[in-house]
């Protein structure tokens, strides 16, 4: 059974900047998961990346970005369970919205 994995904008951040490169390539490169993303996620990541125009970074995001099957696009219900999320975990909502 696959296993429907939103990653949090972090752990992409973190195999480019972070000290836990390899343990976030494990989860990204595990065949058990589906990815899922939304808009709001590339926008957490990519923006910075062009802007200070890190090319593996991008071309990093990119990749990542071809091989999510699953796309929440759907706005109202993005904010919709964001907000139960929020009122129910105490998130923050752009973390809610992740």
């Amino acid at each position: 059974m696959a296993i429907r994995t939103f990653l949090d904008a972090n752990v992409l951040i973190e195999v480019h900047r972070g000290k836990e490169k390899k343990r976030c390539l494990a989860i990204i490169n595990d065949r058990r998961r589906i990815f899922v993303a939304s808009p709001f996620l590339q926008l957490e990541v990519i923006p910075k990346a062009v802007y200070y125009r890190q090319q593996l970074e991008i071309e990093f995001y990119k990749t990542y970005f071809d091989n999510v099957r699953i796309w929440v696009n759907d706005l109202e219900a993005i904010v919709s369970l964001a907000r139960q999320e929020s009122e129910r975990c105490g998130l923050a909502a752009l973390d809610a919205l992740m």
